[in-house]
């Protein structure tokens, strides 16, 4: 059973809630063998006591690292989306926590051995309050890992009744990078039902990606020697750090 935080502080929507089955067949994109993400994200987390998954989503990099740590955390805000995550072939040391990222439970703090988000971390707030957050989580010795939407510097935009929407924002664009990854017109077709919905429009219309020198800025800011990989695919930027043992 998925546990609920009894925190209060919360105050992002979980608007993956009315997401959930379109997001569950969406994200297959990111689990194809050869996804260059889903490699990158696989060879640095290479295993340890405890990992948390912040944002997981339907758990699928939960389950996809269980056999290199001891005790697997995924955490997610919508209630709906961590249904999904329970209800899969989940292995006994993975467990799911519905909560804000930054309204955690009491005890998490210093706890990780690794800690890594995937295209969630600009859905959770501004690089100034989220990045602490995700530092206060590790171990002494332990790693960061994000894996994250990024847009180009010189980033162009369109109006969409009336609001300006960036080109990383862009469906059509979006599902035409995702078929030159996949080949597959299912996972296309998928992947426009999730991101034609009014509700990822609502979701996306409160989060703008960081740009590629906003992103190396605020990771370099808050994490002193992070290792930084510009588009592993494209619109998706990786940073790494370790941090120092006691």
């Amino acid at each position: 059973m998925v546990k609920k935080s009894q925190a209060s502080g919360a105050k992002r929507r979980p608007y993956l809630d009315d997401l959930a089955e379109l997001y569950d067949r969406f994200i297959r994109v990111m689990d194809l063998p050869d996804n260059p993400g889903r490699v990158w994200l696989l060879a640095e987390l290479s295993g340890g006591g405890r990992a948390i998954d912040l944002g997981c989503g339907n758990g699928r990099i939960c389950r996809a690292i269980a056999d290199r740590y001891q005790e697997v955390v995924g955490v997610d805000i919508s209630p709906r989306v961590l249904e999904i995550a329970e209800a899969k072939d989940n292995p006994p040391n993975v467990r799911y926590e519905c909560c804000d990222v930054l309204d955690l439970p009491p005890g998490f703090e210093g706890k990780f051995d690794s800690v890594f988000t995937t295209n969630s971390a600009f859905f959770m707030g501004p690089a100034d309050v989220v990045l602490p957050q995700f530092r206060r989580l590790v171990a002494p010795g332990g790693k960061l890992v994000v894996l994250d939407m990024t847009r180009p510097d010189k980033d162009s935009a369109t109006l969409t009744n009336g609001v300006e929407t960036p080109h990383s924002f862009r469906p059509f664009e979006i599902a035409h990078s995702i078929y030159q990854v996949s080949g597959d017109t299912e996972i296309v077709i998928d992947a426009l039902r999730y991101m034609l919905h009014p509700r990822w429009k609502e979701m996306t219309d409160e989060s703008t990606p960081l740009t590629l020198s906003e992103f190396r800025q605020e990771y370099r800011r808050f994490f002193p020697g992070v290792r930084i990989t510009e588009n592993v695919i494209p619109n998706l930027s990786g940073a790494v750090w370790q941090a120092d043992p006691v």
